[in-house]
């Protein structure tokens, strides 16, 4: 059985924590082949050099942003009542709480933008990575002037969209009591599904399939979309690693798509 139809069965019988864990499972795969590939290896440079430059500043200005978005969410002193242990825990888990989630953010603005940037590379990366995983060549796409047409249109898209849900999310903020803890776990959710949106980018488009059949696929695999999000940002946390995201993506797509054909004994690598 190869890689996809394996995915695919775990998918179809497996528990709520078996999917999401087949999701976190898709990126480490999609690191897996693409280390023992040497024509993925040889495609991975360009992506890794702008996915460094990238990290480097977008973790800064989150970094800078942590403290005032601290300070507006518990403004003033420590309060001088018999709740002041509970304000300082709150405080120190909201802080937490939203450096994970500016730093989320971040790593989602290094995906959107490596991927306009890097956007061919990328794409030969999936495309290479479809054929070893299914044994086919992929589907052509569009041509090279539309695809880039393409590219960044939907990558506008999706940061419309993501700006507009991060928006919705931060009414949770308004929440009594709870709203300061709240709010960032929501805005946490909203970026991890959106990551899983960004790295189907390419198999999507040689399909052309705009940002929001993509955002419907992803509503329509909750868990597996919400552990590929996860790990996706997990492994993002080191800044080389947008090739493997891309591979990882890939698979996953193929995975969710019941149009995407196989034949046995694919994925060997070259």
């Amino acid at each position: 059985m190869g890689t996809v139809e394996l995915v695919r069965r775990w998918i179809a019988e497996g528990t709520l924590l078996r999917r999401a864990w087949t999701g976190a499972w898709c990126v480490v795969q999609g690191m897996l082949l693409t280390l023992r590939s040497p024509s993925l290896l040889r495609l991975a440079v360009v992506p890794v050099i702008i996915n460094v430059l990238l990290y480097v500043a977008f973790g800064y200005g989150a970094w800078q942003l942590l403290g005032p978005a601290h300070a507006w969410l518990f403004p003033g002193p420590a309060p001088d009542a018999w709740y002041a242990f509970l304000w300082t825990a709150s405080r120190a888990a909201a802080w937490l709480i939203l450096a994970a989630v500016l730093f989320l953010t971040a790593l989602m603005l290094v995906a959107l933008v490596g991927s306009i940037l890097a956007a061919p590379v990328l794409d030969a990366i999936s495309a290479r990575a479809e054929k070893i995983l299914t044994g086919r060549e992929p589907p052509a796409g569009p041509g090279v002037v539309d695809a880039v047409m393409r590219a960044l249109r939907g990558q506008l898209t999706l940061l419309l969209m993501y700006a507009v849900s991060l928006a919705f999310g931060a009414l949770a903020y308004l929440v009594p009591v709870v709203g300061s803890l709240l709010g960032p776990l929501v805005q946490a959710s909203v970026t991890l599904s959106f990551l899983c949106v960004q790295f189907l980018e390419w198999p999507a488009e040689r399909r052309l399939m705009g940002p929001r059949e993509r955002m419907a696929l992803v509503r329509r695999h909750k868990a597996v979309s919400a552990g590929f999000g996860l790990a996706a940002w997990l492994m993002m946390i080191l800044p080389f690693t947008m090739p493997f995201l891309a591979t990882g993506g890939t698979l996953l797509f193929l995975s969710l798509n019941p149009h995407s054909s196989v034949v046995t004994g694919g994925a060997r690598s070259t």
